[in-house]
């Protein structure tokens, strides 16, 4: 059965689907949000959707749109250039304005800036949610060297990528109300680089006003991985270009920027990687990302001063915000980079792993208080410490930095800490790790519907249900548990300067409060200090 939306740009016709539990939804697939980003475009900032004569079939995607990239999870290489799309998934499309409009979830997908999708249907099914009553909206955006590579100049000037993102908040304030979605009442969620994304969007003055909630899951603009210096990401474009031949002057951006543009794409994704290198930095490091731009006058400018001093004088967006992270993020360094992990395991020289220098006395303070935290763990598991470090460091401080910060400013935040280790827990299993614990991004398919979708036993279930349930509350509320009820028997209390209540989402829900608070202050007295 097939259902008609008239968008800003065109008509639209879409499926009609159903949930495993027989909950019926509109399903809108394949829209472009802007122009393809190819030609004279590529490595612009996204330009406004052109409109399409006659109907536009938006009931299958196309794998071609998707993002060019290897996938490291799927291990091939997918899409292509032309990918500036989204989903729309409805609970009914509304007839002649006689439903109320309904709260709007737009989802943004992790991948380390390199890889991941919004548009492929059965990695980003919106089946536990829209069961809610809620209208969810996953979008693509560009990603390594198409996304994130900067000459300086306007016609490459970087962060396209999260440039992207805003393309896809402003279609949605121009057209989600015709899907039955309520263009005041939209929320923003991500997964690790996703979850770095919201918080970009939450600092970055182009995005104002385009969204009212926020949810992060295991990611900050302030992790070391989500934010590189504007030094390093030239760098890196000038190696890029090395990598495809060029050979004029390095000192000329023009003629680097005009010697890209006529590289075919599929050299470029080939190229990034070798100019990056990712597998011989330390720590956790995907490539090509977000960085603080030049500013040319012409709007068009994401980021322009650092993550940490927005948020500590309070310029950024004050929405109500949930955020958490897992009890194992060092999962994913203890399956991608284990030799991260026997390295501290064996030398503890913890402070290594900073991506700035430390002046010399504070290497050997700070990495002397590292020894004395991680060293009190008393469990069989000799890596432990080590996972618990990367954990902490590449992603739990910086959230926790954030959410401190946020507060400070008014902001009502909900931090949670997600423990189940379930058949859901599918990034722990891609990264072939054996341990107890939930891995970085493991609460990802408890919101999302990956296929195929494993058995699933009763406290899957409701784990999955309880997560559907909170993050919807959430989006709809500003509160994960505006009242108790069986799956969700405790009250969820905010965020704050002095408690730091943080909610442990496992089998049963508990409270907790200033989470691993001695690891946490060496990690902010960095922060603060270095400011990065």
């Amino acid at each position: 059965m097939t259902t008609r939306v008239r968008t800003k740009q065109g008509v639209l016709v879409g499926a009609r689907r159903k949930t495993q539990n027989g909950f019926e939804y509109d399903d809108f697939l394949n829209i472009p949000y802007a122009k393809p980003p190819v030609g004279a475009l590529r490595f612009k900032s996204p330009q406004p959707p052109e409109p399409w004569l006659g109907e536009r079939d938006a009931t299958v995607y196309n794998e071609s749109n998707l993002c060019i990239q290897y996938d490291i999870f799927k291990q091939k290489n997918r899409g292509s250039e032309d990918c500036l799309y989204v989903n729309v998934s409805t609970p009914k499309v509304p007839a002649a304005g006689l439903l109320a409009l309904l709260p709007v979830m737009v989802f943004i997908h992790g991948g380390g800036f390199v890889f991941g999708n919004g548009l492929a249907k059965f990695e980003n099914g919106p089946d536990y949610l829209i069961e809610h009553n809620v209208i969810v909206v996953t979008m693509n955006y560009r990603l390594s060297a198409y996304g994130f590579l900067s000459l300086d100049i306007p016609e490459a000037s970087g962060n396209m990528g999260l440039k992207d993102q805003v393309m896809a908040l402003k279609w949605v304030q121009e057209n989600i109300e015709h899907f039955g979605g309520n263009k005041n009442d939209v929320t923003i969620f991500g997964i690790s680089a996703g979850a770095a994304s919201v918080e970009f969007l939450m600092i970055s003055p182009l995005a104002r006003g385009l969204f009212h909630k926020a949810i992060l899951q295991s990611g900050s603009a302030l992790n070391p991985w989500a934010l590189d210096s504007p030094e390093n990401i030239r760098n890196h474009t000038l190696k890029l270009a090395q990598e495809l031949h060029y050979q004029g002057p390095l000192d000329d951006y023009q003629a680097i920027h005009n010697h890209l543009m006529n590289v075919p794409a599929e050299y470029i994704k080939l190229a990034a990687n070798k100019a990056t290198n990712p597998a011989q930095v330390k720590g956790v490091y995907f490539g090509l990302g977000p960085t603080i731009e030049k500013d040319f006058g012409n709007g068009e400018a994401f980021l322009t001063e650092n993550p940490y001093e927005l948020l500590q004088s309070g310029r950024f967006a004050k929405v109500p915000v949930m955020r958490g992270f897992t009890d194992s993020e060092g999962f994913i360094e203890a399956g991608t980079k284990p030799q991260d992990v026997k390295e501290v395991t064996t030398f503890k020289n913890y402070i290594d792993f900073w991506r700035y220098p430390l002046n010399a006395n504070d290497v050997a303070y700070y990495n002397e208080r590292l020894r004395q935290v991680y060293d009190s763990y008393t469990g069989d598991d000799i890596e432990r410490p080590a996972i618990d470090f990367f954990g902490e460091f590449d992603f739990v401080s910086g959230v926790i930095a954030s959410s401190k910060l946020l507060v400070k400013h008014g902001v009502p935040l909900y931090l949670y800490e997600f423990t189940y280790d379930g058949s859901l827990n599918l990034l722990k299993a891609l990264n072939g790790v054996n341990k107890t614990g939930a891995a970085h991004g493991d609460d990802t398919a408890y919101t999302i519907q990956i296929e195929p979708v494993p058995m699933l036993t009763q406290d899957d279930v409701i784990v999955r249900d309880r997560i559907s349930k909170l993050w919807t509350n959430f989006a709809k509320t500003a509160n994960p548990t505006p009242n108790t009820s069986p799956l969700l028997p405790l009250l969820w209390p905010p965020y704050s300067s002095s408690e730091q209540f943080y909610m442990v989402i496992d089998k049963e829900v508990s409270i907790g409060t200033k989470y691993a608070d001695d690891r946490m202050q060496i990690f902010e007295e960095i922060l603060n200090k270095y400011h990065r």
